[in-house]
């Protein structure tokens, strides 16, 4: 266990991002010791610390939302068979999948994006792989709080 990042207080953005898109492997500190097992279950503790410090984002709620709509939907249909409730399945569906569409589009973008506003608001370069996620989110954070109060 000590060859992992296991919080976001110690894992560089630049890991952070790479895990975002399902490179786990670099949960690792030395990419050449652990397993795949392993390495999901340190993703699991450090996704865990950031739910911990931050909570979940207001889109991913919404999404959260209409896949627990989905599912008691699918239910009763299974149960009832009623076609009307299968146009409802459908529209839910549907806004699923634009939910889903904009976390696709955003990605690492949206990461990337944000790295940007951050460095311009702290006034100096983000370097990804010297400040840790937690870092980051916490300035990112700060600057959105912030420039919600000029608003």
């Amino acid at each position: 266990r000590m060859n992992y990042y296991l919080d976001i207080d110690d894992l560089p953005l630049i890991n952070w991002k790479k895990c975002q898109n399902g490179h786990l492997i670099y949960t690792r500190k030395n990419s050449d010791v652990g397993t795949e097992e392993q390495d999901i279950e340190a993703w699991e503790q450090i996704y865990n610390s950031y739910l911990k410090a931050f909570g979940l984002s207001k889109k991913f709620k919404v999404y959260l939302v209409k896949q627990a709509k989905f599912i008691r939907l699918l239910k009763e249909y299974a149960i009832n068979g009623d076609d009307f409730l299968w146009n409802e399945i459908e529209i839910v569906k549907s806004e699923i999948d634009e939910v889903t569409k904009e976390f696709d589009v955003k990605g690492n973008s949206s990461i990337d994006e944000a790295v940007v506003y951050v460095s311009k608001w702290i006034g100096s370069f983000i370097d990804e792989s010297k400040v840790t996620t937690k870092q980051f989110y916490t300035a990112y954070h700060k600057m959105i709080e912030e420039n919600g109060k000029e608003n």
